[in-house]
């Protein structure tokens, strides 16, 4: 079991590294949060790269008490991490001194855990072993550690769903993480510290389990791993944060076909209106199109210098604005939050942000200005 447990972690922290210096080196994906999610994985390389060495006597706790000591506390650091990591994505925010202070309970379990061994060791008699954990120490370990990753958790998810909610309400343009790669990091987090729990308390009640446990919780490591670097290889990323321009360096379209498809695409937009629907998306509007939509972004991105979401609201602040100027009796009795919902806005925010932004003032005044 110990040799099938250092494969899978050698294999784990190579395409960690991969991915790590990947991401470092990328000019278009060094923001600060990508950053932080860089250092959460190369704690997880560190405390991967000593338990390898542990369990073939290449560190002897004894000895290295105090780098022993150290990776027991990075294990305090890895929820914190991931807390900096999502805030400062959904806020897209730099990190105040403030957030130093998530990490003082590692400091303090590294002071403690050392200064209780040194204690320890100073007052035994030569002859006697003393053990890197005392029964008590080792169980406050446990419930301080997991204590704090639950609230952790719960300080995360609370969080997204605040952004994620907040967003679909008040917003047309993608969010700046994709909801998918939030699912999935949360999911291999919640499910590796599962398992390492189980692996923990195994010790106590069935020492043989505890292998299998450690095995499938870093096989779910290793299975993340996998699915970060196949992404990244196919040019595909989770961590791209929305941008507006796209390039399209390796794009099959000339610029006659792009024109051609532009027209095509102004032609079904002005006769079928799918814009009216709420729930549009760039894949459902190339299928109506017959076309790839890779293809279709790059057609509104280079001949109408808009992105998918700002091409279409443009679309819809026209429809509203041609039925807030119609002197017909039925539309001038309509309340703006009917005619946003009518052409094809989720909410009001979104809707005066869209109008203003291509008119220059809000909806109630473009009304009010043309009843004058």
């Amino acid at each position: 079991m110990d040799l099938l447990l250092d494969i899978v972690g050698i294999v784990t922290i190579f395409f960690f590294l991969i991915f790590t210096v990947a991401l470092l080196r990328s000019n278009k994906r060094k923001t600060k949060s990508n950053s932080l999610f860089s250092v959460f994985l190369i704690s997880n390389i560190l405390l991967i790269l000593f338990s390898i060495f542990y369990r073939n006597t290449l560190i002897i706790p004894s000895e290295s008490a105090l780098l022993y000591f150290t990776i027991a506390s990075l294990f305090f650091i890895l929820a914190p991490l991931l807390y900096f990591y999502f805030t400062t994505s959904f806020k897209k925010s730099t990190l105040s001194n403030y957030y130093l202070l998530h990490l003082i309970p590692a400091a303090i379990i590294f002071a403690s855990l050392t200064i209780h061994y040194y204690f320890r060791l100073s007052s035994s008699s030569g002859s006697e072993t003393v053990h890197m954990w005392t029964s008590n120490s080792y169980n406050i370990y446990l419930v301080l550690l997991n204590v704090q990753t639950v609230i952790y958790i719960f300080l995360i998810i609370k969080s997204a769903n605040k952004y994620f909610t907040s967003h679909k309400n008040n917003y047309s343009e993608p969010p700046r993480i994709s909801e998918l790669w939030f699912k999935l990091v949360m999911a291999v987090f919640i499910t590796h510290w599962f398992f390492d729990i189980l692996a923990s308390y195994s010790v106590f009640w069935n020492y043989s389990l505890t292998g299998i446990f450690e095995f499938i919780s870093l096989s779910i490591l290793l299975l993340f791993a996998s699915i970060i670097v196949y992404k990244g290889l196919k040019g595909d990323s989770f961590l791209e944060e929305n941008e507006n321009i796209q390039k399209y360096k390796n794009s099959n379209l000339t610029p006659e076909k792009t024109s051609e498809f532009a027209l095509k695409l102004e032609e079904f937009m002005n006769m079928s209106k799918p814009y009216l629907s709420p729930t549009l998306t760039l894949n459902e509007l190339a299928e109506m199109l017959n076309i790839h939509p890779k293809n279709l972004s790059q057609i509104i991105n280079e001949n109408f210098n808009q992105n998918f979401f700002e091409f279409v609201n443009s679309y819809r602040v026209k429809e509203a604005k041609e039925i807030l100027v119609t002197k017909n009796s039925e539309y001038s009795k309509k309340t703006i939050l009917e005619i946003l919902y009518e052409v094809g806005f989720n909410s009001k925010s979104a809707f005066n942000r869209a109008f203003k932004k291509q008119i220059g003032i809000t909806p109630s005044q473009f009304r009010k200005l043309e009843r004058t």
